[in-house]
């Protein structure tokens, strides 16, 4: 498989077009999946009442009332009616791809400590307009669940997270550590095991977030787009950084905001050296895990 290719970063007032891709709208997401789920609530409702329609048919045509025996068309007909079965189960999978309570649950848990979840959605979406800041890695989802494995979205002010199960926001502005992550899973059959990557985004309250993204490329270009951004920031994986999160966060918190100043006196030509510096360390200082790790070692 060949390497993904990312757009660079654009310089300030420099917009970056984007031909026939279309622009991603958390108001439309949510509209969607309100009709999505209930058409498909619809359609599971109407489809039981088909099926017993039909039980209630068959059992007109196939019952003799003379003989009070089965015809001999049964045995073909119950074949049919079984393969009809069958051919709907995929459609089991649908109510999994659209639900609205999970979502509500979802935007409260990663909006709500930023402010009202209503407004910032909207605020969100303004962001998402502006493609001269908005960078994606991955496939780009058109509801929330059940599309991607692992897409990331940075907008101006926003990280925002999409994969197979949940989706997470978060403002670039409250990560104050990142690093790659990667996890090897053993397989039950197969002769290598599978290698997992991740972004790995703390917070100044210490809490770890963990996004799962669908190649190591896609995690080394959201480490430099983040580095940035957040200049000042952790960046690599690093034990005494991971005791002070867990137990000090006020002092990782002190700690960024020290490396801020020290940001804030350098020269340009300074700082372009000191982004290089950092982006290495990140590249270099990786968190390794397996499937036999504590849930304590694979929190971070």
């Amino acid at each position: 498989m060949s390497a993904p290719q990312f757009d660079s970063e654009p310089a300030p007032n420099q917009a970056v077009s984007s031909p026939g891709q279309k622009v991603l709208s958390l108001r439309y997401l949510l509209h969607r999946e309100r009709r999505k789920h209930s058409l498909i609530w619809y359609g599971t409702f109407g489809l039981l009442f088909a099926y017993l329609a039909l039980l209630v048919l068959l059992g007109v045509i196939v019952y003799d009332v003379a003989t009070g025996q089965l015809s001999d068309a049964f045995g073909s007909l119950a074949v049919s009616v079984f393969c009809l079965l069958l051919g709907t189960i995929p459609l089991a999978e649908l109510p999994l791809r659209f639900r609205p309570t999970k979502t509500s649950r979802l935007l409260q848990q990663s909006l709500s400590p930023y402010g009202d979840p209503e407004k910032l959605i909207d605020e969100i979406d303004t962001e998402l307009q502006d493609r001269s800041f908005v960078r994606d890695a991955g496939l780009q989802p058109d509801r929330f669940y059940r599309r991607t494995t692992g897409h990331l979205i940075f907008t101006k002010h926003w990280l925002l997270w999409f994969g197979w199960s949940e989706f997470r926001f978060l403002p670039t502005a409250d990560v104050v550590w990142f690093y790659k992550r990667v996890e090897v899973q053993s397989r039950l059959w197969g002769v290598s095991d599978r290698v997992v990557p991740y972004l790995v985004c703390v917070t100044g309250s210490g809490e770890p977030f963990l996004f799962r993204l669908f190649a190591e490329d896609y995690v080394d270009e959201a480490l430099q787009r983040l580095l940035r951004r957040r200049p000042e920031a952790l960046c690599g994986f690093q034990g005494e950084w991971r005791a002070l999160a867990e137990t000090e966060p006020k002092a990782l918190r002190q700690l960024v905001a020290e490396r801020r100043a020290e940001w804030e006196r350098l020269s340009a030509g300074r700082r372009a050296d000191a982004r290089d510096e950092r982006i290495d360390d990140a590249f270099l200082n990786i968190r390794r895990v397996d499937s036999a790790s504590s849930p304590a070692e694979r929190r971070y």
